[in-house]
């Protein structure tokens, strides 16, 4: 039987004279699917543990398009948290992209780590703001973060907010079972299905600490612990925890 990989994470926040808001972006010509996404992120700020972080210094009153966000003052990109919600060609989508996903015209998505899928494929990526790491902001008062939910349809993007809001997921590929592969790679690693869950006893280090997000292991991180310890894992996950 394959194993699975955990590995936790504690970060220490740092004092700052103020915290950045939240903003969530998504088109306003996305189709249905992808605005009702964006919507069920806007409705979860206040209880889903890393919303409720990226909002300490202000809430989201409604969503923001990305089309304007992109066009409009540096300031309202770059000071802030961002979550970005929409298709591969949305062009902020495209702006905080990691380039780890490869989309082509005949719906197969190659993503660095986990392999080719074709189908309804959902991806979620974290990182700094790099609007705020960049030369169009002069200094960055204090750290912020971008999440980008995409996916290959907008049933993707529906599955990849799914693996966000349900299990905290903000890095990772999110399926639907059978997981459909055109083609094999030598990186490969599990997606999140509906079915996915962290194995059972899995416990944080508890006290001021909060489980604030799950990346799923791709391909790269398991070959090493198959170098270290003779067993390829099926799947690994490195859980990060936060406090105050």
């Amino acid at each position: 039987m394959k194993m699975h990989l955990l590995a936790a994470l504690l970060s220490l926040s740092c004092a700052h004279a103020a915290d950045p808001g939240l903003a969530i972006a998504v088109s306003n010509t996305a189709p249905p699917a992808v605005m009702q996404a964006a919507n069920r992120v806007l409705q979860a700020v206040p209880q889903q543990p890393l919303l409720a972080l990226f909002a300490s210094g202000g809430k989201p009153a409604g969503t923001l398009d990305t089309q304007a966000l992109l066009a409009g003052p540096a300031e309202a990109r770059s000071l802030t948290n961002l979550v970005v919600i929409g298709l591969p060609d949305d062009p902020l989508v495209k702006a905080c992209s990691q380039r780890e996903a490869r989309f082509d015209p005949e719906g197969v998505v190659y993503v660095f780590g986990f392999g080719y899928f074709q189908g309804d494929v959902g991806i979620i990526e974290s990182e700094r703001n790099p609007f705020l790491y960049s030369p169009e902001t002069a200094k960055a008062p204090y750290s912020a973060q971008v999440l980008v939910i995409t996916g290959t349809t907008p049933a993707g993007v529906s599955l990849a907010t799914d693996a966000f809001l349900r299990d905290g997921i903000i890095n990772g590929v999110a399926a639907n079972n059978p997981v459909h592969r055109p083609q094999r790679s030598l990186l490969e690693s599990a997606p999140w299905t509906p079915e996915w869950q962290l194995p059972a006893g899995v416990t944080g280090p508890g006290g001021p600490w909060k489980q604030i997000g799950v990346t799923l292991m791709g391909g790269a991180e398991l070959s090493g612990v198959l170098e270290e310890g003779g067993e390829l894992p099926k799947s690994g996950a490195r859980i990060k925890y936060w406090r105050p």
